[in-house]
């Protein structure tokens, strides 16, 4: 552990337009005694000389999902020349939202959910799960932003299907190509061809979490920071602003018990000894009304959701996020001195 020391902070090579809430990070950094560089672009591993820091904090890099493999490359060289956070190996096994599965089977409560390797035939997982709910969606393993998220109804699947992109998501992704449009003799060809040879996972479509939105609650190195709540744009099902959700702060104290208690799920099924330096656990909504439908006999053989005794939350892990997660300092300012306080305590300052 040092006293003092240079941090890097990992982002993007183009940050122009986006919002990075770890800026407000470097002066409090500095009066610990740490000199921060922030915003080094990770495609440039190559170029950049990492032994000049103590460590490198993987922030901002929202991009890494064009490149998986890179990425991954890209941890391995940084590591080799300082100290990472969070940890590579921990990163890499979030970078794929089959994680889930693992969680789910160390008691983390999450959405009934149904994970589609390749070899797997992606709408014949629709079709089963559409078997038992009303209505499901269907998203890649990797991936972020709700990119390549897709509702199904039950009866759609074998009708025709035109496919549109949407603007926000082509906007989103850098491109600035006219829309692309595509129509598909059905809907399960249209699913098969985009999700093939591609994990995936389906679930139910939890319509309350359009009223009731998401939760999000901040962790540094195990301990509660901050909460936010994310509540879409009417009509809409996605949390992120993109899409017009709105986000605010919410007291740790005002939150419901079964939210706090979900997290900490979360928390404890994580495979590490120590807790990740930053962690963000999104939870939503577990309704009665998707998890009866698995009671019946033979629905619940093709979803995974929880093992163990432990009671039910009421409420489910969407996703946790443990290697970019915007830590939203900018609408929980209290956050800041948490995240410092935490680092600290582990590296010294």
């Amino acid at each position: 552990m040092c006293s003092s020391g240079r941090l890097g902070f990992l982002s993007m090579d183009s940050t122009e337009g986006w919002c990075i809430y770890d800026d407000m990070l470097v002066e409090p950094f500095k009066a610990r005694g740490w000199a921060v560089t922030p915003r080094i672009p990770w495609r440039r591993f190559r170029e950049h000389d990492w032994s000049q820091y103590d460590i490198v904090v993987v922030r901002s890099t929202w991009d890494y999902q064009d490149d998986l493999t890179l990425f991954h490359a890209a941890l391995d060289h940084i590591a080799s020349k300082c100290a990472v956070e969070n940890s590579v190996a921990l990163m890499k096994w979030n970078s794929s939202k089959l994680y889930l599965k693992e969680m789910a089977n160390h008691g983390c409560p999450i959405l009934p959910t149904a994970f589609v390797v390749p070899g797997d035939v992606p709408s014949v997982a629709v079709g089963r799960a559409l078997e038992t709910f009303e209505e499901v969606v269907i998203k890649p393993a990797v991936g972020a932003s709700s990119f390549d998220t897709f509702r199904i109804k039950r009866g759609e699947l074998e009708a025709p299907y035109i496919f549109v992109e949407d603007p926000t998501v082509v906007e989103l992704r850098g491109r600035e190509t006219q829309l692309v449009t595509k129509e598909f003799a059905t809907q399960s060809a249209f699913i098969d061809e985009l999700f093939s040879d591609v994990p995936c996972l389906v679930q139910p479509f939890v319509s309350e979490i359009m009223s009731e939105g998401e939760y999000s609650l901040f962790y540094f190195c195990g301990a509660l920071s901050h909460a936010m709540h994310k509540l879409p744009k009417a009509g809409d099902y996605r949390s992120q602003e993109d899409y017009g959700a709105v986000h605010h702060r919410v007291d740790i104290d005002s939150l419901p018990t079964g939210v706090c208690e979900c997290a900490s799920r979360a928390i404890q099924a994580l495979p590490l000894d120590q807790p990740p330096l930053y962690s963000r656990m999104d939870v939503v909504v577990l309704p009665n009304s998707i998890m009866e439908p698995l009671a019946r006999e033979g629905s619940s053989t093709h979803f995974t959701v929880a093992e163990g005794n432990s009671e039910p939350t009421g409420y489910a892990l969407m996703e946790a996020e443990l290697i970019e997660p915007s830590l939203y300092f900018n609408i929980a300012s209290e956050g800041i001195a948490n995240f410092i306080e935490e680092f600290c305590k582990r590296h010294g300052g």
